[in-house]
């Protein structure tokens, strides 16, 4: 599978705005053809917008990026010890800041065990729910806080709860059995 030529095209004409000589000398001697299907097959999966982005970061970057480079700007990797740290720290202190990521792998693993356990012991569920948080293209925002319980007598009814529970089985991936 591959991206279709013409995004590839798209791709080198935006390339070639940015880095003027410096990307077309990059690649003299090159099979253009055999270059465009490779990076195609490469970038095949990749989302609009997250090519976009990485578009966005050659901006900041002196030289053009190799398909290697451009691909770890279209899916950076993660350091997936870093991001729990972060994630225990931001539970401590309420502040998440718009890390995404960190927030929805911790509803994913729960909060409960993210901030009761080590590394050693939540790394394999970790490493798991952040291949599944980072296979979604678009993550939901984080949601407001809400920190106080109803006032007696003001609960909902069983029909809202029930609604409102499906909801929140979704944002912490718990699957219902069919």
């Amino acid at each position: 599978m591959s991206l279709p030529i013409g995004w590839i095209e798209r791709i080198f004409e935006r390339l070639s705005g940015i880095y003027g000589r410096k990307f077309s000398d990059m690649w003299t001697g090159v099979d253009v053809d055999v270059m465009k299907r490779e990076w195609g097959v490469a970038l095949y999966g990749s989302t609009p917008s997250e090519i976009g982005a990485a578009i966005d970061a050659c901006r900041r970057r002196e030289w053009p990026p190799t398909l290697p480079e451009f691909l770890m700007l279209v899916k950076p990797r993660v350091d997936a010890e870093a991001l729990f740290v972060d994630a225990q720290r931001a539970m401590s202190s309420g502040e998440w800041g718009d890390n995404r990521l960190a927030y929805w792998v911790t509803q994913c693993v729960g909060p409960s065990d993210v901030r009761a356990a080590t590394w050693f012991h939540i790394r394999r569920r970790w490493e798991k729910a952040l291949v599944d948080a980072m296979s979604e293209h678009d993550l939901p925002p984080i949601p407001d806080a809400h920190v106080a319980l109803p006032a007696p007598g003001r609960t909902t009814s069983k029909d809202v709860a029930a609604h409102h529970l499906a909801i929140m089985k979704r944002m912490v991936c718990v699957r219902e059995a069919a």
